[in-house]
């Protein structure tokens, strides 16, 4: 279960000086954990075991154990505002094959690291997971705290969320785990509005019995409590479960995924989120997006941009 870390205020500091350190000259972008949703299609606050492939990029936290091996985005993606398409915090275990990108790994390599698109490899790489892990948990707070804006779900078991903006553009849709075990399909007529679907319960289980008509990158499913999930169906939006050790080992997964710890054995795959969501940021200089990122919450709140 990964918690909230403290900031202390000796850290806040020390981060701006850092900033201060970085000169006037360094360009200024805000980057929120939404941006990295936006960049990488697997966050993994802690641990990880996978096999199967990640068609995008790859962050892990913790250890990354990989079987199979374990195929790391093949679509090709940038790198990320992270250093890399491939990221571990700490040792890469196993076999895995990077189709494209840079890898940077915080830890040792015990196995094997495929680099089939020649990007470089850095082992010994410093990561601020404990920034990460920050960043994760107030953008889910941040969308937990955001009212039911009275979009309808119609179509009875075969669902259909209509969305209804609220003031500052988002539909907000709250609902509890057991909504799941009563529909056999999901849909969602958003007419381009990002929509974000907070749910309650502590053990979500997204079995078998449905399915998504498509695939939605404007639609961000938020666990807010979820200390378990188990996704064992396919699911065509965003994950945010940053407090959740969770299971994927049904169908494919398409969207950006955020999870505590993760045992997965299905595909991952695009398209990333997309959506614009209120969230807290920060500006960061150029070089400092790992050092700043867990103090996104200190920003004021302000709606995230994409160009």
């Amino acid at each position: 279960m990964i918690r909230l870390p403290f900031i202390p205020a000796r850290l806040i500091a020390a981060a701006g000086a850092a900033f201060l350190a970085l000169g006037a000259g360094a360009q200024a972008a805000p980057l929120s954990a939404a941006d990295l949703m936006g960049e990488y299609n697997l966050i993994v606050l802690g641990n990880a075991t996978a096999s199967s492939e990640t068609e995008g990029t790859v962050y892990v936290g913790g250890n990354l154990t990989a079987s199979g091996p374990y195929g790391v985005n093949p679509d090709g993606l940038a790198n990320g505002s992270l250093g890399g398409t491939l990221v571990v915090g700490g040792d890469l275990n196993g076999e895995a094959r990077l189709f494209s990108g840079d890898a940077a790994i915080g830890g040792a390599i015990n196995g094997t690291l495929y680099n089939n698109g020649g990007g470089t490899v850095t082992q010994g790489a410093s990561i601020d997971t404990a920034a990460v892990a920050a960043a994760a948990l107030q953008l889910s707070a941040d969308l937990a705290a955001l009212s039911d804006t009275g979009g309808s779900i119609t179509g009875g078991q075969n669902a259909v969320f209509n969305s209804v903006a609220g003031a500052d553009g988002v539909a907000v849709f709250n609902i509890t785990s057991a909504f799941f075990s009563g529909v056999s399909s999901l849909n969602f007529n958003t007419g381009g509005i990002t929509t974000v679907i907070n749910v309650t319960g502590a053990n979500p289980f997204l079995g078998g019995g449905f399915n998504f008509n498509g695939s939605f990158p404007d639609v961000v499913f938020n666990f807010v409590d979820a200390t378990n999930l188990t996704v064992s169906t396919a699911f065509g939006a965003s994950i945010l479960a940053p407090l959740a050790d969770a299971v994927i080992n049904g169908g494919r997964t398409q969207g950006s995924v955020v999870v505590g710890s993760l045992v997965q054995t299905v595909e991952i795959d695009g398209p990333l989120f997309d959506g614009d969501v209120p969230v807290s940021e920060v500006p960061l200089p150029a070089g400092a997006v790992l050092l700043l990122t867990g103090l996104a919450g200190l920003g004021a709140a302000k709606r995230r941009k994409r160009a």
